[in-house]
């Protein structure tokens, strides 16, 4: 019987263009590979967006993180949409969405505006939210900003407590490099193989060729290519003192070996939320909704069917594989 090693295994692509000035990913090309049945447009500031309406019952808005796409909540969906309508996008300069022609410190409250216009066109009046990573920023600062419209809270790794002081040595110097790069060439793949696979996930075998192509091809849509370049050279910092005024019942879930945001921000997010549940998950990194879905689902539901008791407060969870 063959073993497979996880750690070394990779998944076999296929060979792929390198680098180029040509534009080899054409808009419709791209729009027609991604969109199902399932996936709706509306036009809210200006900027058409791509999203899913799924399911019946409490609303559950899901958001993505950064250079990813609602796609990254499929699994999640599935499992969710029998008891709850599951409503995910792709914000602006992402996915199938438009991307906004200027990008500033306004960014993530422009994210928020976008749900918000979203949820009226809908006519819905009062969701539960959930993001991931950037995502879960975005969800934080849609409560802080419209607590009327939002019942529950669930975050998982979000951002939040990041400063300037935490960029990674280089950082600041690489990225007027990197903004030059993407405005003429394309990302290559070994840099999104990297993220997925080294910075977000914590299981190799968790990694499905379809999952690293279908990244890979919304990052080079051209419009999204040119607003992650803009996006490089701007510097986003959370308003902390934002995050203690939120009183809704919130539900955090983390990686402890998470190495995009560190997991000691769980503990910091379960401090300052007053009413929160923190699950840590032993050995997962930064993409636990994509990983150990049934686990973190299971948790979300009985999170939102007011199903955990006082004692939950902190829960640190062994995953198992067999």
């Amino acid at each position: 019987m063959r073993t497979l090693n996880w750690q070394s295994w990779t998944p076999q692509l296929p060979k792929l263009p390198r680098p180029t000035l040509k534009d080899h990913f054409p808009e419709a090309e791209i729009q027609e590979k991604y969109t199902t049945k399932d996936s709706q447009f509306v036009e809210i500031d200006g900027l058409k967006i791509h999203y899913r309406d799924q399911g019946s019952g409490p609303v559950l808005v899901l958001v993505h993180g950064l250079i990813s796409s609602l796609h990254i909540w499929n699994k999640w969906t599935e499992l969710l949409k029998s008891d709850f309508r599951v409503i995910r996008l792709d914000l602006p300069g992402f996915g199938l969405s438009d991307a906004p022609e200027t990008v500033g410190q306004d960014l993530i409250d422009n994210y928020v505006k976008t749900i918000k216009g979203l949820l009226d066109h809908l006519g819905i009046d009062k969701c539960h939210i959930g993001g991931s990573s950037m995502g879960g920023w975005v969800a934080w600062e849609m409560t802080y900003q419209h607590p009327e419209l939002i019942d529950k809270m669930v975050l998982v790794c979000p951002a939040g407590y990041q400063t300037k002081e935490q960029q990674p040595n280089g950082f600041k110097y690489m990225k007027p490099f990197f903004t030059r790069y993407l405005e003429l060439l394309t990302f290559p793949l070994f840099l999104t193989r990297y993220m997925v696979m080294h910075r977000a996930f914590s299981q190799r075998i968790f990694i499905k060729q379809d999952m690293l192509l279908r990244r890979y091809d919304l990052i080079n849509r051209k419009s999204n290519r040119m607003f992650l370049a803009k996006l490089c050279g701007l510097e986003l910092y959370p308003k902390l003192e934002r995050i203690k005024q939120i009183k809704h019942n919130s539900l955090i879930m983390w990686g402890d070996k998470d190495e995009v945001i560190e997991s000691k921000h769980a503990y910091q997010f379960r401090c300052d939320l007053e009413n929160s549940n923190l699950v840590m998950f032993e050995g997962q990194g930064h993409a636990p909704c994509q990983e150990v879905v049934h686990q973190t689902v299971f948790h979300t539901k009985r999170f939102l069917n007011d199903e955990m008791t006082d004692r939950e407060r902190f829960t640190y969870e062994r995953v198992v594989f067999v």
